[in-house]
């Protein structure tokens, strides 16, 4: 299997087209041995109001086995309405086949029924009818226009007088015992009193996600669960494509190619270079193929929602064309026509009122971004900083470099200034210019950039040794640092072989808020959450586990959900309903 993986990346080199690969005949066979995906998703509720967060948790399968999928690093998770335009979009970075995320839903959005989908660029092969989908209604209370929700005709399944309401087991696929059994401390509980689940005689080891949230009084479309999410199999002798999307197998994926701006024809073997500018620089080097095609792989984190493209050398020859993902339409989508009658309205409004205290609330029940180490500038932070706040300041960067940097120099070459690198030993010079960079950026005219307003520069980072970076060997690097990253105004020759592009950033990773009653601290602060507890990561060991959390002031009947999958691909879902009284 991993003999086949890497040979497709060989001819994956050799075959980029629009983001896609051109099959021959002999590759067919090799692309029906590497195994499909298919997604998951599993998330809080299928019916939300303005104002709530909808939580999820992405589950990469393999398509034969079930077995979480170590094939893509990344997943796309969208937010769909009726009228096929995407609301949200969100890039979820996957760890083994695992990912999660949440949209807020915002005050903007119109009531009315919506799709969230979620897919790898290696499903799309398998054709639009295999990305997972599913079904969400939003009621926004804010909004005059309820039409597309509310419909006065309709039997809304709302609860009988005592807000009872009468459950079909058979909805609940109940996880085999051989898996594990859920223990509740109770089932009664009364306002912030504490709860405790207690996990017993798991045998099989797996990953799974807990939610537990406040069900509505009236029925609501169906979410799909995990033993759903086996049931969908992929055949690929049936749906061969004569071009595949490339699967992300270490990251994102950026893709464009070179042209010879004389002939219009595609360049080959020229060196193309990405940045990504911000506190974590990324710089990467690419060749384009024979049919002056590239490719970039982004495993790093980084900061900036925008990359620079652009040629290293010779750049005045060529121009390049960033070929984007194809635009994704969901034609196939089937929308439900759920609707909910006048009677939901008081529900709703407590509802409302509900959400606008907690959400007032905020500050003090913070979810957090996990933090990531910040990645190593390329260089590694070897050699010379020059602060330019400890030395005298010029107006240039002729004068700085003169006058402050004694580690660079300015030589004259076809009558044009270019910035050198001061070796003290002659012996290591290699007659090669240094690498040189302002916030990331390739600086290519030097006599230009020597014009700039020095002002503007915070630092000036000196690498006095060889530096090969991919197949580039340079003279060692001179960095410029900006004070506000403000590097507009010092090439006037940037035309079409210098790209600047957006990149959807992958969502970061978070640590949910969770409410702990064991202190003080929050006993004079409202809590009405109807969420009271989302764990995107139940990782359960053989030994018993517990895990515990507290009720709100919010009363009524709670959905304890519990999804996922054992190590041997096995799904688990288990539903309980607790009350709060």
């Amino acid at each position: 299997m991993k003999k086949n993986i890497i040979y497709i990346l060989t001819f994956i080199s050799c075959y980029i087209s629009f983001s896609q690969v051109i099959l021959s005949e002999k590759d067919e066979n090799l692309f029906k041995e590497i195994p499909q995906e298919k997604i998951f998703l599993h998330f809080n509720s299928s019916f939300l109001l303005a104002g709530e967060n909808l939580y999820y948790k992405i589950y990469c399968l393999n398509a034969q086995n079930n077995k979480l999928s170590s094939l893509s690093k990344i997943a796309y998770v969208e937010f769909v309405d009726s009228n096929l335009e995407v609301i949200f979009k969100q890039k979820i970075k996957l760890i083994s086949g695992l990912g999660q995320g949440d949209f807020f839903i915002p005050s903007s959005i119109l009531s009315g029924n919506y799709k969230i989908v979620a897919y790898t660029q290696w499903m799309r092969n398998a054709g639009e009818l295999n990305i997972f989908q599913n079904d969400i209604s939003i009621v926004n209370p804010f909004n005059e226009n309820q039409d597309a929700i509310i419909n006065k005709t309709v039997d809304t399944l709302l609860a009988n007088k005592k807000g009872k309401i009468n459950y079909n087991k058979n909805d609940f696929i109940i996880a085999p015992k051989e898996f594990f059994e859920l223990k509740l401390n109770k089932k009664n509980f009364k306002s912030r009193e504490k709860i405790i689940l207690k996990f017993t005689n798991n045998k099989n080891l797996g990953n799974y996600s807990l939610s537990v949230r406040k069900v509505t009084p009236f029925e609501i479309p169906k979410r799909y669960n995990s033993v759903d999410a086996i049931k969908n199999n992929i055949d690929f002798k049936k749906n061969t494509p004569k071009s595949i999307f490339l699967p992300e197998l270490r990251g994102e994926l950026i893709f464009g190619t070179v042209y010879e701006r004389d002939s219009n024809l595609p360049a080959a073997d020229v060196k193309v270079t990405l940045t990504i500018t911000g506190n974590d620089k990324l710089f990467k080097i690419a060749n384009t193929n024979n049919l002056g095609r590239f490719y970039f792989n982004i495993s790093e984190n980084y900061e900036q929602s925008n990359a620079i493209i652009q040629v290293l050398n010779k750049y005045k020859n060529y121009k390049l064309n960033i070929e984007n993902l194809p635009i994704k339409m969901y034609d196939y989508l089937s929308f439900s026509n759920f609707k909910i009658n006048e009677l939901a309205n008081e529900f709703i409004l407590k509802q409302s009122i509900y959400n606008q205290i907690e959400n007032a609330y905020k500050e003090v029940k913070l979810t957090k971004i996990n933090q990531v180490e910040p990645e190593l500038p390329f260089y590694n932070k070897i050699g010379k900083t020059y602060d330019l706040d400890d030395f005298t300041r010029f107006p240039t960067i002729k004068e700085t470099i003169i006058e402050v940097v004694d580690a660079v120099t300015i030589k004259s070459r076809n009558g044009k200034s270019l910035l050198d690198i001061i070796w003290e030993n002659k012996m290591d010079k290699s007659g090669l210019l240094p690498l040189v960079i302002f916030d990331g950026i390739i600086i290519e005219n030097h006599n230009e950039f020597l014009n700039f307003n020095a002002r503007k520069v915070k630092k000036i980072h000196v690498v006095r040794e060889k530096y090969l970076y991919g197949t580039q060997l340079f003279e060692g690097v001179i960095s410029f640092e900006s004070i506000k990253g403000d590097i507009n105004g010092f090439n006037s020759e940037r035309k079409d072989y210098i790209v600047n592009i957006d990149l959807l950033k992958p969502l970061e990773k978070k640590s949910y808020f969770k409410q702990v009653y064991d202190k003080n601290k929050f006993e004079h602060i409202p809590d009405y959450r109807n969420q009271l507890l989302w764990m995107p990561n139940l990782s359960l060991s053989s030994k018993d586990e517990e895990v515990i959390f507290y009720t709100s002031d919010n009363k009524g009947e709670f959905e304890i959900c519990i999804e996922g999958f054992t190590e041997s691909g096995k799904p688990v879902s288990l539903r309980e309903i607790i009350n709060v009284e």
